[in-house]
Protein backbone atom coordinates (compact mmCIF):
# COMPACT_ATOMS: atom_id res chain seq x y z
CA UNK A 1 0.00 0.00 0.00
CA UNK A 2 3.03 2.48 0.37
CA UNK A 3 5.40 1.45 -1.81
CA UNK A 4 5.22 1.51 -5.67
CA UNK A 5 5.92 -2.18 -7.03
CA UNK A 6 6.02 -1.36 -10.42
CA UNK A 7 9.86 -2.31 -10.96
CA UNK A 8 9.65 -5.30 -8.48
CA UNK A 9 8.43 -9.05 -8.83
CA UNK A 10 6.76 -10.35 -5.68
CA UNK A 11 5.69 -13.92 -5.42
CA UNK A 12 3.31 -14.90 -2.28
CA UNK A 13 4.11 -18.17 -1.45
CA UNK A 14 1.86 -19.30 1.39
CA UNK A 15 3.27 -22.79 1.41
CA UNK A 16 7.30 -21.77 1.24
CA UNK A 17 9.71 -24.01 3.79
CA UNK A 18 10.00 -21.97 6.83
CA UNK A 19 13.70 -23.28 6.74
CA UNK A 20 15.21 -22.42 3.18
CA UNK A 21 18.35 -25.67 3.50
CA UNK A 22 14.60 -27.74 3.38
CA UNK A 23 13.69 -26.90 0.72
CA UNK A 24 13.44 -30.01 -1.70
CA UNK A 25 10.64 -28.61 -4.74
CA UNK A 26 12.20 -27.46 -7.60
CA UNK A 27 9.61 -24.44 -7.92
CA UNK A 28 10.36 -23.31 -4.34
CA UNK A 29 13.91 -23.53 -5.32
CA UNK A 30 13.79 -21.65 -8.17
CA UNK A 31 11.89 -18.95 -6.04
CA UNK A 32 14.54 -18.41 -3.11
CA UNK A 33 17.30 -18.69 -6.09
CA UNK A 34 16.19 -15.92 -8.06
CA UNK A 35 15.15 -13.54 -5.08
CA UNK A 36 16.92 -10.84 -3.54
CA UNK A 37 14.43 -9.88 -0.49
CA UNK A 38 13.11 -12.96 1.10
CA UNK A 39 10.61 -11.56 3.68
CA UNK A 40 8.57 -14.55 6.39
CA UNK A 41 5.74 -13.17 7.91
CA UNK A 42 4.73 -15.44 10.40
CA UNK A 43 3.63 -16.00 14.08
CA UNK A 44 5.97 -19.33 14.61
CA UNK A 45 9.81 -19.03 14.45
CA UNK A 46 12.51 -21.30 14.61
CA UNK A 47 15.60 -19.86 16.22
CA UNK A 48 18.03 -22.73 14.54
CA UNK A 49 16.10 -22.00 11.19
CA UNK A 50 16.44 -17.88 11.29
CA UNK A 51 19.88 -18.35 12.13
CA UNK A 52 20.64 -20.70 9.22
CA UNK A 53 18.32 -18.59 6.69
CA UNK A 54 20.22 -15.39 7.71
CA UNK A 55 23.71 -17.31 7.50
CA UNK A 56 22.49 -18.70 3.80
CA UNK A 57 21.16 -16.06 2.42
CA UNK A 58 24.12 -13.33 3.58
CA UNK A 59 26.39 -16.15 1.96
CA UNK A 60 24.26 -15.28 -1.30
CA UNK A 61 24.23 -11.88 -1.40
CA UNK A 62 20.43 -11.71 -0.46
CA UNK A 63 18.78 -9.97 2.36
CA UNK A 64 16.33 -11.33 4.78
CA UNK A 65 13.34 -9.94 6.88
CA UNK A 66 11.31 -11.30 9.46
CA UNK A 67 7.76 -9.41 9.54
CA UNK A 68 6.01 -9.99 13.23
CA UNK A 69 3.10 -10.81 14.37
CA UNK A 70 -0.06 -8.61 14.38
CA UNK A 71 -2.86 -9.47 17.06
CA UNK A 72 -5.82 -6.45 18.03
CA UNK A 73 -6.91 -7.84 20.97
CA UNK A 74 -10.11 -9.95 22.40
CA UNK A 75 -12.82 -8.21 20.84
CA UNK A 76 -13.71 -5.12 18.28
CA UNK A 77 -17.49 -5.34 19.41
CA UNK A 78 -17.62 -2.33 21.66
CA UNK A 79 -16.50 0.29 18.51
CA UNK A 80 -19.81 0.05 17.32
CA UNK A 81 -21.13 1.76 20.14
CA UNK A 82 -18.80 4.62 19.38
CA UNK A 83 -19.98 7.23 16.79
CA UNK A 84 -17.29 7.27 13.76
CA UNK A 85 -16.66 10.55 14.47
CA UNK A 86 -15.25 9.60 18.09
CA UNK A 87 -13.24 6.55 17.49
CA UNK A 88 -10.41 7.95 16.19
CA UNK A 89 -7.36 6.29 17.01
CA UNK A 90 -8.74 3.58 19.82
CA UNK A 91 -6.71 1.24 21.43
CA UNK A 92 -7.31 -2.55 22.94
CA UNK A 93 -5.69 -4.33 25.78
CA UNK A 94 -2.31 -6.22 24.24
CA UNK A 95 -3.16 -10.20 24.91
CA UNK A 96 -0.95 -11.58 26.99
CA UNK A 97 -0.64 -14.44 24.43
CA UNK A 98 0.74 -11.57 21.52
CA UNK A 99 2.77 -9.91 24.25
CA UNK A 100 4.75 -13.17 24.86
CA UNK A 101 5.15 -14.33 20.99
CA UNK A 102 6.45 -10.65 20.66
CA UNK A 103 8.73 -10.81 23.48
CA UNK A 104 10.39 -14.28 21.82
CA UNK A 105 9.90 -12.93 18.26
CA UNK A 106 12.69 -10.19 19.74
CA UNK A 107 14.53 -12.31 21.72
CA UNK A 108 15.03 -14.80 18.41
CA UNK A 109 15.81 -12.85 15.45
CA UNK A 110 18.05 -10.14 14.92
CA UNK A 111 17.33 -6.38 15.04
CA UNK A 112 18.58 -6.21 11.48
CA UNK A 113 16.31 -8.59 9.91
CA UNK A 114 13.30 -7.81 11.99
CA UNK A 115 10.12 -6.11 11.73
CA UNK A 116 7.88 -5.44 14.42
CA UNK A 117 4.16 -4.50 14.02
CA UNK A 118 3.53 -4.67 17.56
CA UNK A 119 6.19 -2.31 18.72
CA UNK A 120 4.77 0.57 16.29
CA UNK A 121 1.41 0.03 16.68
CA UNK A 122 1.40 -0.33 20.65
CA UNK A 123 1.79 2.01 23.72
CA UNK A 124 1.93 0.96 27.77
CA UNK A 125 0.52 -2.47 26.83
CA UNK A 126 -2.37 -1.10 24.32
CA UNK A 127 -2.78 -1.45 20.40
CA UNK A 128 -3.80 0.51 18.19
CA UNK A 129 -7.33 -0.77 16.12
CA UNK A 130 -8.31 2.26 14.40
CA UNK A 131 -6.93 5.36 12.08
CA UNK A 132 -7.15 9.35 12.72
CA UNK A 133 -10.79 9.32 11.30
CA UNK A 134 -12.28 6.19 13.38
CA UNK A 135 -11.63 3.29 10.50
CA UNK A 136 -11.48 0.02 11.59
CA UNK A 137 -7.24 -1.26 11.09
CA UNK A 138 -9.09 -5.07 10.93
CA UNK A 139 -12.30 -6.39 10.14
CA UNK A 140 -11.49 -9.20 12.59
CA UNK A 141 -8.45 -8.91 14.85
CA UNK A 142 -5.96 -10.55 12.41
CA UNK A 143 -6.31 -9.22 9.13
CA UNK A 144 -6.17 -5.69 8.06
CA UNK A 145 -8.89 -3.37 6.26
CA UNK A 146 -7.40 -1.29 3.20
CA UNK A 147 -7.14 1.41 6.36
CA UNK A 148 -5.36 -1.12 8.09
CA UNK A 149 -2.58 -1.51 5.31
CA UNK A 150 -2.23 2.40 4.95
CA UNK A 151 -1.39 2.75 8.43
CA UNK A 152 0.71 -0.20 9.23
CA UNK A 153 2.41 0.61 5.80
CA UNK A 154 3.48 4.01 6.84
CA UNK A 155 4.10 2.85 10.58
CA UNK A 156 6.15 -0.04 10.32
CA UNK A 157 7.42 0.09 7.02
CA UNK A 158 9.52 2.62 6.90
CA UNK A 159 12.55 3.54 8.67
CA UNK A 160 14.26 0.15 8.88
CA UNK A 161 16.62 -2.28 6.71
CA UNK A 162 13.65 -3.38 4.71
CA UNK A 163 12.08 0.19 3.63
CA UNK A 164 15.54 1.14 2.75
CA UNK A 165 15.92 -1.63 0.30
CA UNK A 166 12.82 -1.54 -1.21
CA UNK A 167 13.23 2.28 -1.92
CA UNK A 168 15.96 1.37 -3.94
CA UNK A 169 13.56 0.27 -6.40
CA UNK A 170 11.02 2.55 -6.59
Amino acid sequence: ENYNTFNMDIIYQSKFPRCVNNIKKKNDRSIYDNSQIIIFVDTKYNKKCIKNNILLAEDKSKDIFYVGQKDFGYNLNWIARISKQNRGNLYNNVTEKAANVEKEFKQIVPKKNRISIMEKITNNGKILITDGNGNLLTPDRKHLTKYGAKLIGKKVFKDNNLSNLLEKYQ
